[in-house]
């Protein structure tokens, strides 16, 4: 019995399946402008793996996609893994043009392809059909609205996942032709721009660490106050020589650099007390809720201003544990070791601390600066951990020095990251003003993009 002829749809029927109802728009857009699905716009294709067990798929010059990849963002040119000819034709090939989009895991991170390749299956891909322009469906896609939809429509088992189905059903704001030329053509040159001002800034807070390092360095070996030495003589007083220079106090030469003649080594044992703290039973409630800091390794921080913690003791929770005065040091000894913060007021640690309580021939941040040096981070796991002792007048030049330094490095840093969010703000208001057809360019007098989407219909 021959089958029965599946019934054509007329261009109405066709239109009326492709577009958004007016109801279920996501926001107003132009008169010549339309809301219609994205597989009216492209093919969307989730990728796939080639069998690992067969070798001769990998190693060609195919770049094979992943996740991480798309950090290349707008231009994605090459892949950290790659597919032969043999793995290519066994896979789902994506021309270039094409906007990669992350569909486990990372829902919605974008890239732009600038080649050929294969994706695996964390992602979809958007090949874009002769009424788009490309440019325009990569920069609709890494739009704040589209971002918000996509993980909206996902959902989670372990991790995030949005299937080919419900991507393919999203809505796409749809101009003519011509606007989506300009639109693309106006985005690509401002935020090209955008993107090279965020890159200097982020490059100064991503130096600021290294910046630091480097004048640490230069203060706990005797370099910051070379010159300083040749006006001031200082030497160590017997009595503090006496305190701080014992036979215990002896180091192995391996551990050690060269510093100024008039400075000493020594451990640091000898040069503070070094408290381990400790949590009252948690059962007690009356331990807890008062206005002493309980300081634990999160609230290390705040850094050289530790001023208040999360959790606080009461003063009978803080006189069955192991107060220390604020000017003390403190350091993560479980975890992340090495971590410190320097206490502003008198508080309480946990036992993943230990706080060095210095004596007073010391200056107080002057131990802490040196536990932040990268010296002291790398010796901090040997059982005798040296310290530079230089006088007490040297070590409060050095500290005054640090002060200035670190402040302005800081505030620098700081500046640096407003700016940063400052651009993301601009970036993020041109998409929005670009895809709700208020960028400036678009002409009310050309044909309404429907008549566009006809021809693919």
């Amino acid at each position: 019995m021959a089958k029965k002829k599946v019934e054509e749809l007329t261009i109405e029927e066709k239109l009326q399946n492709a577009l958004i109802p007016e109801k279920d728009q996501p926001y107003k857009i132009p008169q010549n402008w339309c809301w219609v699905k994205i597989m009216n716009i492209g093919e969307v294709v989730t990728g796939s793996t080639p069998n690992t067990k067969e070798k001769s798929y990998f190693g060609g010059n195919v770049p094979f996609i992943k996740p991480a990849d798309i950090d290349q963002g707008r231009y994605i040119i090459f892949s950290k893994d790659t597919l032969s000819e043999e793995g290519k034709n066994v896979s789902r090939p994506v021309p270039k043009g094409s906007t990669c989009i992350c569909c486990i895991g990372t829902i919605g991170k974008c890239g732009y392809l600038m080649v050929d390749a294969v994706t695996n299956q964390q992602i979809n891909t958007i090949i874009p059909y002769k009424i788009v322009n490309s440019l325009f469906v990569y920069y609709y896609c890494i739009s704040d609205y589209f971002q918000c939809t996509i993980i909206n429509n996902s959902y989670a088992t372990t991790i995030f996942i949005i299937k080919k189905s419900k991507m393919s059903s999203l809505p796409f704001p749809l101009p003519p032709l011509a606007e989506q030329e300009r639109i693309a053509n106006k985005l690509d040159n401002y935020i090209s721009k955008l993107d090279e001002a965020k890159e200097k800034l982020e490059k100064v807070v991503d130096t600021y660490e290294f910046r630091k390092s480097v004048i640490l360095h230069k203060a706990f070996t005797g370099q910051l106050t070379k010159n300083w030495r040749k006006e001031n003589k200082f030497e160590l007083d017997d009595d503090i020589k006496k305190k701080a220079i014992t036979k215990d106090s002896m180091l192995p030469d391996e551990y050690l650099y060269e510093i100024p003649e008039n400075w000493r080594w020594v451990r640091l044992g000898n040069i503070g007390e070094i408290v381990t703290g400790s949590t009252p039973n948690t059962k007690d409630k009356s331990y807890f809720g008062g206005n002493v800091p309980f300081i634990k390794p999160a609230e290390l921080d705040q850094e050289e201003n530790i001023i208040s913690s999360t959790e606080t003791l009461t003063e009978k929770g803080k006189n069955i544990s192991r107060p220390v005065r604020k000017g003390s040091t403190c350091i993560c000894c479980i975890g992340t070791i090495g971590k410190c913060g320097y206490l502003r007021v008198e508080a309480v640690t946990n036992q993943q601390i230990n706080t060095v309580i210095p004596y007073d021939f010391l200056d107080d941040l002057f131990v802490y600066y040196y536990c932040c040096s990268k010296f002291f981070k790398k010796v901090i796991r040997t059982s005798k951990l040296p310290f530079p002792l230089p006088p007490i007048e040297e070590q409060k030049e050095i500290v005054k020095i640090l002060d200035s330094f670190l402040t302005k490095e800081k505030q620098v840093k700081e500046i640096a990251e407003k700016e940063i969010e400052r651009v993301e703000e601009l970036r993020e208001n041109l998409l929005t003003r670009a895809f709700g057809g208020i960028l400036g360019t678009n002409n009310p007098n050309e044909e309404n993009s429907i008549e566009l989407l006809k021809t693919v219909l």
